[in-house]
Parts: structure tokens; C-alpha cells; sequence
């Protein structure tokens, strides 16, 4: 840190576990794998991506507001390398929702009410808090409660979350003239309360060895 003028100059550091936690997050395992290439021709960023639309979901405290939905957040979905084993890339390298088949493995009608999601998803062998969550009435985020890299691909909350909190997205971006989406948006035509299907960024088990901890 350097006062200008050259008055005076302080040294610091800053610990690997002193890292400001529950806060940012990338939208997918796509733009975190990328983010050192990306800037390594700076200040040119080097990422032909550009997302166009967002919608950020997370867990209500407090009273309901009119940006409810319930939501199914799933951690595989947009992965060309799933972590769960039922779960196999499609070779695609770009994030999409046929990134994987995941979404042919689950019967979207059957999780479209909420209270069903539980059972179905054990069912199909999928872990709660690591492979999905289930979220009652989530919280749509307003644009001025984060920001969002548009060519990284990582956001950061205003509010940083609470380690029970849940964190979910559904993008949409293009590629070299190409358009993909990861995730439905609250616009789609899906009608309250049915669940939207969603891309999950934090679950409920923050654990070094789940998939979604590479992703904060």
C-alpha cells in the first residue's frame, strides 16, 4: 500500500484462511477452470464468453416478497464432468443444460411440487445438501444485491451468506456467436409453485470434498 506522494508505505498479507467466505462464487466449474487463462493477456481479458441474463436465488429470511419461487438447485447441471456417477458428460465443453444427462435422468414433472422432490431425488440415488437442494420459497436477488464478471463468470453477493444458506443461478450466455443456458429462468413459463430446475453454487454441506466447494 502506497499513500500518494510516497509519504509513507505498509506491508501486508493475507492468509489463505483469511479469505472472505460465502461471498463470491463462480457459475459454473467452466469459468473457474478458465479464470487463470482468461487473464493472462491482461488488461485484455482473454474469454469470448458474455452473459447476457442472470437470475440469483437464494434462501428467504425473514417474510415472504413478491420474488418467491420454489427451486430444485442442482450441482451437476451445466457440468461436463459430473460428480455424481449416474450422472455422464455429454463432451460439450461450454456449460448448457445438455452439458450432461442429467436432466434426462430426472422426470421434471415429478419434482415440478416441491413436496414431492425429497423422495424422488433419494430415489434416483442423489444426495441432499451435495448433489441438489430443495428450497421453499427462495429469494429471487435484485441486480443491486451482487454483481456479476460477465466475461469470468463469477459473481459476488453484497451479503455474504450464512453457512446454512443456499446459493442457486440460472444463466444464460454466448459463446462465439452461439447461446446457451444453464437452468430455467423464473420467465420461462413455468407457473408458480411449481419448482424451477436451477444450478446450485452452495449447498448446505460446505465441505472441501464436495464439487461445489471449487466453486467459491
Amino acid at each position: 500500500m502506497q499513500v500518494q506522494g510516497g509519504a509513507s508505505s505498509h506491508e501486508f498479507e493475507i492468509r489463505a484462511d483469511e479469505y472472505e467466505e460465502n461471498r463470491h462464487y463462480f457459475i459454473a466449474q467452466y469459468f473457474r477452470d478458465n479464470y487463470n487463462k482468461a487473464l493472462s493477456t491482461l488488461p485484455v481479458v482473454n474469454s469470448n464468453v458474455k452473459i447476457i441474463r442472470l437470475e440469483v436465488w437464494r434462501t428467504n429470511v425473514g417474510a415472504a416478497v413478491t420474488q418467491n419461487r420454489n427451486i430444485l438447485a442442482l450441482t451437476d447441471l451445466g457440468e461436463r464432468t459430473p460428480s455424481n456417477s449416474r450422472v455422464v458428460g455429454s463432451g460439450g465443453a461450454m456449460p448448457s443444460n445438455t452439458s450432461n444427462n442429467l436432466l434426462e435422468l430426472i422426470n421434471t414433472s415429478a419434482v415440478r411440487s416441491i413436496n414431492s422432490v425429497t423422495g424422488y431425488m433419494q430415489g434416483l440415488v442423489m444426495t441432499s445438501g451435495e448433489d441438489y437442494e430443495k428450497i421453499e420459497s427462495a429469494r429471487r436477488l435484485e441486480s443491486s444485491e451482487y454483481t456479476l464478471n460477465s466475461q469470468l463468470g463469477f459473481i459476488s453477493l453484497r451479503q455474504a451468506l450464512n453457512n446454512d444458506e443456499v446459493l442457486a443461478v440460472a444463466f444464460e450466455y454466448t459463446y462465439n456467436g452461439k447461446t446457451y443456458q444453464v437452468g430455467e429462468f423464473s420467465t420461462d413459463g413455468i407457473d408458480a409453485p411449481q419448482a424451477l430446475i436451477v444450478k446450485l453454487l452452495k449447498g448446505t454441506a460446505t465441505s472441501p470434498q464436495t464439487a461445489l466447494w471449487d466453486l467459491m
